[in-house]
C-alpha cells in the first residue's frame, strides 16, 4: 500500500483523536470549574490589631449590671468573684493599647527576623472558585493543547498533499504576510493619530506599506534562494530547441538610442512541463565547464518555487546566491523604512523650555 492509498485513513484516524481529546478535555475542565464553584466566596481577611482582642466564636459571659457603690454582682461560674467596685467616678485613665512597632506586640513574625523589621500584611484574599489547583483542570489542558497540536499537524498534511508543498508554501506567506502588512499599517495609523506631532499620518502609512513591500520581497528571494542552496527546488526536464554561442541582447538608454550588449558563452533555448503546463527557457545561460547539449537532447534543471520562478540548469552550485543577496538587501531596507516610520518624533522644545535650560547653565556656572 502506498502513502496516498493510507492518508484518507490517517487523515479520518486523526480527526477522530482530535474529537476525542478536545472532549476529554473540555469535560474534565468543566468538572473542575464545577466543583470549584462550590467554595465559599471570597473573604477578605484583615490581620489582628495590635492590642485587640483575638477573634473566637465563643461569646463572652454575660454579667448583671451594677451601679456605681453598690455590692459586686455574684461572679458567674468558673470565674473569679469581683472586687468591690470603687465608691465616686473611676479618677484612672485605661491603659493605653499598643501601637504597632511595641515591644509589646505578639510574636507573629517569622523566626529570625526581628519584630520591629517585620510588618504584618494589610489584607489576605482567599479565592473563590480558582480551578487551576486541581489535577483534573490541568490534564483537561494539557488534552486540548495536544488536540489542537494533532490537529494542526493532521490539516497541514492535507492541504500539502492536496495542492503541493509549495503550492503549500505559497498559501502560508499571503495567509500569514498579507495580515502582517494590513496589521502594520494600522498600528502606524493609530499612533500617527495619538501623536500628532511631525510626522503625518499619510506618510508614515506609505513607509508602512513599502516597508512590508519590501519584507514581501525579501522573503520570497529568500525562500527562493534556500530552496536552490538545499536543493528543494522544483526539478525539471528541459526539451532543448536551440543552442547559442553567445547572444546578443539590445536595449534603449534614458535617451532613447538603442544599445547591443553581446554575452558571450552557451545560451538555450527549449520548453519544460509543470503540471501539464508548458513553460518556455529563452537564452537560459548554460553552466561553464560542463559539454554544452544538441537540439533535441532532455537535460535536467531546477526551478525556483516562488515567483519570479528562475531555471537553472544542473549542475549549478552557485544557484541561489543572487537570490539571497536580493533578500538581505531587501530585508534590509524594509527594517529601515518601518524603524523610521514607527519611531516616536522628538518634542521640540519650546520657548519656556529653552530659557529654562538657560537659568539651569547660568546657575550652574555661579552666575558667570
Amino acid at each position: 500500500m502506498t502513502f496516498d492509498e493510507v492518508l484518507p485513513a490517517i487523515i479520518v484516524i486523526g480527526f477522530g483523536i482530535v474529537i476525542a481529546l478536545g472532549a476529554g478535555g473540555s469535560a474534565l475542565r468543566r468538572r473542575a470549574r464545577r466543583d470549584a464553584a462550590h467554595v465559599p466566596g471570597i473573604q477578605e481577611v484583615r490581620p489582628q490589631e495590635w492590642g485587640a482582642a483575638p477573634p473566637h466564636q465563643f461569646a463572652a459571659p454575660q454579667q448583671q449590671a451594677q451601679k456605681w457603690g453598690g455590692p459586686a454582682a455574684p461572679a458567674p461560674q468558673h470565674q473569679a468573684p469581683l472586687q468591690p467596685a470603687p465608691q465616686g467616678w473611676p479618677t484612672a485613665a485605661p491603659a493605653p493599647l499598643p501601637q504597632p512597632g511595641h515591644p509589646t506586640q505578639p510574636p507573629h513574625h517569622p523566626p529570625g527576623l526581628p519584630a520591629s523589621q517585620w510588618q504584618p500584611p494589610e489584607t489576605a484574599t482567599v479565592a473563590e472558585g480558582d480551578p487551576s489547583s486541581d489535577p483534573r483542570y490541568r490534564t483537561g489542558t494539557t488534552l486540548q493543547v495536544l488536540a489542537w497540536i494533532i490537529g494542526i499537524a493532521i490539516s497541514v498534511l492535507w492541504i500539502a498533499e492536496s495542492v503541493g508543498f509549495w503550492g503549500f508554501m505559497t498559501i502560508v506567506l499571503m495567509v500569514v504576510v498579507v495580515p502582517i502588512v494590513i496589521g502594520l499599517a494600522v498600528t502606524t495609523l493609530a499612533r500617527a493619530r495619538r501623536e500628532n506631532k511631525k510626522a503625518s499620518a499619510p506618510g508614515r502609512v506609505l513607509g508602512a506599506l513599502f516597508a512590508g513591500c519590501l519584507f514581501v520581497v525579501g522573503l520570497d528571494m529568500l525562500i527562493n534562494g534556500l530552496a536552490f542552496q538545499l536543493n528543494f527546488a522544483q526539478p525539471i526536464d528541459v526539451h532543448v530547441t536551440a543552442v547559442k554561442d553567445g547572444v546578443v541582447k539590445s536595449s534603449r538608454n534614458h535617451r532613447g538610442q538603442r544599445r547591443s550588449h553581446h554575452y558571450p558563452g552557451i545560451h538555450v533555448d527549449g520548453y519544460y512541463f509543470v503540471e501539464e503546463e508548458q513553460h518556455r527557457i529563452t537564452e537560459q545561460p548554460w553552466p561553464d565547464g560542463t559539454p554544452p547539449p544538441q537540439r533535441g537532447d532532455v537535460v535536467t534543471g531546477r526551478r525556483a518555487p516562488l515567483l519570479p520562478h528562475r531555471e537553472v540548469f544542473e549542475p549549478s552550485p552557485d544557484a541561489g546566491w543572487l537570490e539571497l543577496g536580493i533578500a538581505g538587501g531587501t530585508l534590509a531596507g524594509g527594517g529601515v523604512v518601518l524603524y523610521f516610520a514607527l519611531r516616536r518624533p522628538r518634542k521640540e522644545n519650546d520657548g519656556a523650555d529653552l530659557s529654562t535650560a538657560d537659568a539651569v547653565t547660568y546657575t550652574q556656572n555661579g552666575g558667570s
